[in-house]
């Protein structure tokens, strides 16, 4: 039990299986620990071998092991989703939801079903999903949700721009960033939280808010300058300079890109931007030649 809990601990999920596998004969038929076992069968599922991690999550709820059955058949419906099974995903988180209405993993539960909708292009049962969390949280201000609400709208905030559906994705990617109350900066500020005010920018770029979208994306690349998507928002920043005429703008945002990417070779957006760095810089210049 101590050997698979400290390697459970670090992450190591091959050292937990070598374990499980050098043991489970002698001992696991009568191993009185069902948290040790459901760590084994987590680890398998972090390794990809879901059908083994599926039978010791069984194995651990034939035991009926009490508080923690919710969360092993939470994680057994994972598996599943893991797995690209989504049918039998549908099928267990449904049941699920369905007879533990107040667990907290129901919320986990929900989150699931929303994104294993999405991931079967169901957009509008993903939204439906959705919209059940957010309609909770905004009745019953339950500080459980609270918690996931934030990422939650940033789930919703993706289907929506995935049907179109933009001013209702900005929106969401709005809600998402308003409704994280934690530092939004520093290295413990979850992913979704950074790409959803990026996702602002995005969305305001959609409709046409051109003006806003500057501000976003500034607001954002000025908080995540280092982040993945700051070379795409300077790129965006320089598209809406091109379309509102600001030539001269335009032309200093890809040259900016064009002097990042020599400490970034062969990023996607390095040939986009030298293709607009020569468009824009040979318009200006055939501009001056008129004038002169």
């Amino acid at each position: 039990k101590s050997l698979v809990d400290r390697e459970s601990l670090g992450g190591k999920y091959w050292d937990v299986a070598k374990l499980y596998t050098r043991y489970r004969d002698k001992y696991f038929p009568r191993f009185p620990y069902p948290y040790t076992v459901f760590e084994v069968g987590k680890a398998y599922q972090h390794l990809g071998l879901y059908d083994e991690a599926v039978a010791l999550y069984d194995t651990v709820l034939k035991d009926k092991p009490g508080q923690l059955a919710s969360l092993v058949e939470f994680q057994k419906a994972r598996a599943f989703f893991d797995q690209d099974n989504l049918g039998k995903t549908e099928e267990l988180l449904l049941r699920f939801i369905q007879e533990h209405k107040s667990d907290p993993y129901t919320i986990d539960a929900r989150m699931l079903l929303g994104r294993m909708y999405t991931t079967g292009r169901r957009y509008q049962d993903a939204v439906n999903a959705y919209r059940i969390l957010v309609q909770d949280f905004e009745s019953t201000q339950d500080p459980l949700l609270g918690e996931a609400i934030s990422e939650v709208y940033f789930d919703l905030g993706q289907v929506y721009k995935e049907l179109g559906r933009n001013k209702e994705a900005l929106d969401a990617f709005q809600a998402a960033v308003a409704n994280f109350h934690h530092p939004i900066q520093g290295p413990n500020v979850p992913d979704f939280v950074i790409q959803a005010q990026f996702r602002v920018g995005d969305m305001l770029y959609e409709l046409q808010q051109d003006r806003d979208a500057l501000k976003a994306y500034e607001a954002a690349i000025a908080q995540y300058p280092d982040h993945e998507r700051a070379p795409w928002a300077r790129y965006q920043m320089g598209l809406i300079y091109r379309r509102l005429g600001e030539d001269s703008k335009a032309l200093d945002a890809f040259n900016s890109l064009v002097d990042l990417a020599k400490t970034k070779p062969g990023e996607l957006w390095e040939p986009l931007a030298r293709q607009n760095q020569r468009d824009l810089a040979a318009k200006l210049d055939f501009q001056n030649y008129l004038k002169q």
